[in-house]
């Protein structure tokens, strides 16, 4: 099981075969039994909703609790069109996803800025109302006695009845489809944003991308797909009413996905697998569901955090390091460097910025200048405004006072993701790296900014999102190996040592193609050996032309890394100039030890 679990998320040529074989056997092997007909017609309307709420709260983490309500949005929508307008099941199903998806997208738009608990919290509001409304728009929705007599989907002299073998292939083929769809955002590049946005939501901004844009068009897709979930639980049952929109499906949908594995292509197959037969078990057991669902929940997630999906991957790993003998070969050698285009150059000018945080004045009237090919060091004591001004010139805060120019043009620093688009770069304190991705795919989403892909056709990862993953894929490899890091690109961020994150980080804003680039405490817990081979990196950056404007706190570093050297205390610039003779300035000694021998300035 673990070494065929391997294979099959590994390899697209099996799951493009092995899915459809799947299906096609089940539907086989259920074709003579109406109650396992049923049970497998019910699996595939669970499968639907379940894959729409793993794909925004598995692999976006956006904890929303509105999808059993765009559940009954598209189920009510798509009836309405055919009971009232006369349309066929195939053009009214389609209304009710574009209607959910349209809907799920003005909900989130006030609110995406909201994190966790909150987003929660106002999304269960919004599926409270929608429950209120199925209740009491009785013209539309029938209210509390809801509609019958729902008319079957048909093709020529073929019914599609719910509860028959023929319906059940028309669920199974949309199922086929879901899958298809949810395996190739499992690969794209559209689902290493959403996994970022998870994980990092920083890194987006940091990589030029519009995490708002991001999050709307993820919550849009998932909404889309719980309405054509209601569709099909609309023609499968003939009937709705407003007991088939409750909470206790939520709950439901809650446990398939957690069950499964949030966040993974096979989570929500294992989940509604797993839901199925704890319902048969219970059923067997004299009603006792809730109380298989409760052991269930306690065992998975006592032993596997990610689900069904967590434990089998623990499996495989714990395989693969099952000791073996050992090989004596040489590690192969790092792929010839690819060209990467010209280096884009220009100058950072920072005129007269202050910012203030209510009464604190934290940088107050600083300039400075970076041209291309240039690295400026910028020290100071702890608080002295080193941060708050890179934060400032990055549109991470906003400047009370003074200008950023780029190359002579003033520089609209109210979105951060706009000042990368622009051609300015930034690392933080702390590596900005998704832990859950590998060092080739942190470094690949600085590249996002250059696909020619939209965001839709990398949904479907087509043959566009394929060419820009592969000139990324080269672009990020040519970097990691420049680095020196080539030979762990492979590995995930969060297994790889601090200094290795670090330089896995530049690589990344490097992928943005950057005219300047701001370093902030890149040497911090680096080694003596580590701090030096970033000091070499620093050198190549120089060569690049690139524009660097570099914080750290080991002065002899940057006096070393630089080719001029600033010294900010107290929110001001003190004084700037060569390295060697700025250390020497009385103010700067002053500044750190608060005499100079007596001397004052």
């Amino acid at each position: 099981m673990p070494a065929l679990f391997a294979r099959v998320t590994k390899s697209p040529g099996l799951v493009h075969l092995a899915i459809p074989v799947v299906l096609v056997l089940l539907v086989l092997t259920a074709s003579n039994n109406d109650y396992w007909i049923f049970l497998l017609t019910s699996a595939a309307v669970a499968y639907v909703l379940t894959a729409s709420f793993n794909i925004v709260f598995g692999y976006a983490g956006l904890f929303s609790m509105a999808s059993i309500a765009f559940y009954g949005i598209g189920a009510y929508a798509s009836v309405y069109a055919e009971l009232h307008w006369g349309w066929s099941f195939w053009l009214a199903t389609p209304f009710g996803v574009l209607v959910a998806a349209a809907i799920g997208a003005i909900v989130i738009m006030p609110v995406s800025h909201l994190r966790d608990i909150f987003l929660a919290i106002a999304t269960l509001a919004f599926a409270v109302a929608v429950s209120e409304i199925i209740a009491q728009w009785t013209s539309v929705t029938g209210g509390t006695g809801g509609i019958y007599a729902i008319t079957p989907p048909s093709s020529g002299e073929l019914t599609f009845v719910g509860g028959s073998v023929s319906f059940l292939w028309l669920c199974v083929a949309i199922v086929w489809a879901v899958v298809e769809l949810t395996w190739r955002i499992s690969r794209s590049a559209y689902g290493r944003k959403l996994v970022t946005l998870r994980e990092t939501p920083n890194a987006l901004a940091g990589s030029g991308i519009d995490a708002g844009k991001l999050r709307i068009s993820v919550f849009a897709l998932s909404s889309g797909l719980a309405g054509l979930a209601g569709s099909m639980y609309a023609h499968f049952q003939l009937t709705i009413s407003p007991e088939a929109f409750s909470f206790d499906r939520l709950i439901q949908l809650l446990l398939a996905t957690v069950l499964g594995g949030a966040g993974t292509f096979l989570g929500p197959i294992l989940g509604v697998i797993a839901l199925v037969a704890m319902a048969e078990i219970g059923v067997h057991l004299g009603r006792a569901e809730n109380l298989v669902y409760g052991l269930a929940v306690v065992v998975l997630m006592s032993v596997g955090r990610q689900g069904i999906v967590g434990m089998v991957k623990s499996l495989v790993s714990a395989r693969r390091r099952t000791p073996g003998p050992r090989s004596d070969q040489p590690a192969a050698a790092p792929p010839e460097p690819i060209p990467v285009d010209e280096q884009p150059q220009a100058s950072l000018e920072i005129r007269d910025v202050s910012v203030q945080f209510g009464g604190v004045r934290a940088v107050h009237g600083v300039s400075l200048r970076v041209d291309p090919g240039r690295v400026v060091g910028l020290v100071g004591p702890n608080g002295a405004g080193k941060t708050s001004l890179f934060n400032a010139v990055t549109g991470e805060v906003a400047s009370t006072s003074g200008e950023v120019l780029l190359s002579g043009e003033t520089l609209d620093r109210h979105r951060p993701d706009a000042v990368r688009r622009a051609g300015i770069a930034r690392t933080f304190q702390l590596p900005t790296l998704v832990p859950h991705l590998t060092l080739l795919e942190n470094v690949m989403v600085g590249g996002e900014i250059r696909s020619k892909a939209g965001l839709a056709r990398q949904m479907v990862y087509g043959g566009a999102t394929r060419r820009d993953d592969a000139d990324h894929r080269a672009e990020a490899l040519h970097l990691l190996n420049e680095l020196g890091i080539g030979h762990r690109a492979d590995g995930r961020a969060a297994e790889q040592p601090y200094g290795v994150q670090r330089l896995a980080e530049i690589a990344r804003n490097l992928m943005l193609r950057p005219s300047v680039l701001l370093l902030d405490e890149p040497g911090a817990g680096l080694t003596t050996e580590e701090r030096e081979e970033l000091r070499a990196v620093l050198k190549r950056l120089r060569e690049r032309g690139l524009a660097t404007l570099l914080i750290d706190h080991n002065i002899a570093f940057v006096a070393q890394a630089s080719d001029h050297l600033a010294v900010m205390a107290q929110g001001e610039l003190i004084v700037e100039g060569e390295p060697a003779d700025v250390l020497a300035h009385n103010r700067v000694i002053e500044a750190y030890l608060g005499s100079a021998g007596g001397a004052r300035v």
